[in-house]
């Protein structure tokens, strides 16, 4: 994959709208999530944000998705049933890194 591969796919408008609707779906998962969730406080805001204002996150989600190789080469090789059904878990990847957690190891 290469970044004009990542870019075409972040920028693509159906893909975008998708991945708002992915957001959404993990969106209202952290809501459900348990507190004990490490970063929870921080995945809640983020949350909240998303579910207030979906549209205004279409940037940055595709963005970050688009950094996942695997969903980049098939959008590139007409695979679209498989790019959505990944959508939903490639969001939920990226959540933490958008919401500011920081990784525990």
């Amino acid at each position: 994959m290469t970044l004009a591969d990542a870019a075409t796919f972040a920028n693509d408008y159906s893909f975008r709208h998708n991945t708002v609707a992915a957001a959404v779906r993990v969106a209202l998962n952290v809501m459900e999530e348990d507190t004990a969730t490490p970063g929870h406080a921080d995945r809640i805001e983020l949350a909240t944000l998303v579910l207030a204002e979906p549209g205004l996150y279409a940037d940055r989600l595709s963005w970050a998705v688009s950094a996942n190789d695997d969903l980049v080469a098939d959008y590139i090789a007409g695979n679209t049933e498989d790019v959505l059904n990944a959508l939903e878990e490639a969001v939920a990847d990226v959540w933490d890194h958008l919401s500011g957690v920081e990784p525990t190891e």
